[in-house]
């Protein structure tokens, strides 16, 4: 039986995160000059990445959000910024555009960074356990944590133009494209 999280459950993955955030910010290795070090890399910046920013910023974690499109939204915004949706939790009835502005405000206390118009070419593991992940545009986040939240992609899902990334999926240990 799942119980439901406690206080003292959220108090101790925030001690656990923050202890593991802080033995690899003490560190910087060559793949990191020039780099972006943040907490979280976060690729997507629909809803459910801007949700993952609120989630992570509750931790105190700080994000980067990287989207192949110009403004946040994914999908909701693009395709149907008008239309009501009826399946979010606690909204009977909200339009995409609505639904973006809400988590938007919802997560502005948190500060996020985002990098607009760059898609995500290459994730690569560092010497010290941390993720680089590259895009078109050549900026670079330094992280110990991705999170991808890609939704269906170009409306088909495809597999991210990742070197190697095929090693990763259901790899297990928390560590993978599941």
């Amino acid at each position: 039986m799942i119980r439901p999280a406690t206080p003292a459950d959220a108090s101790a993955l925030t001690a656990v995160w923050r202890r593991a955030v802080e033995a690899t910010h003490h560190f910087l290795t060559p793949e990191a000059i020039d780099a972006i070090e943040t907490d979280v890399a976060i690729i997507g910046a629909g809803p459910i990445g801007l949700f993952a920013v609120f989630e992570l910023g509750l931790l105190d974690l700080k994000c980067h959000l990287v989207d192949i499109l110009d403004r946040p939204g994914g999908q909701c915004t693009e395709l149907y910024p008008e239309k009501p949706i009826y399946d979010i939790p606690g909204l009977p009835i909200v339009t995409g555009q609505e639904l973006t502005n809400r988590l938007l405000e919802q997560i502005k206390p948190f500060d996020p960074q985002f990098h607009f118009g760059e898609m995500a070419t290459a994730l690569e593991k560092l010497s010290d356990g941390r993720w680089k992940l590259t895009t078109d545009a050549g900026t670079q986040l330094i992280a110990p944590v991705v999170v991808v939240a890609a939704g269906a992609g170009s409306f088909v899902p495809k597999r991210p133009p990742v070197a190697g990334i095929e090693n990763y999926e259901n790899a297990g240990d928390g560590i993978g494209v599941h």
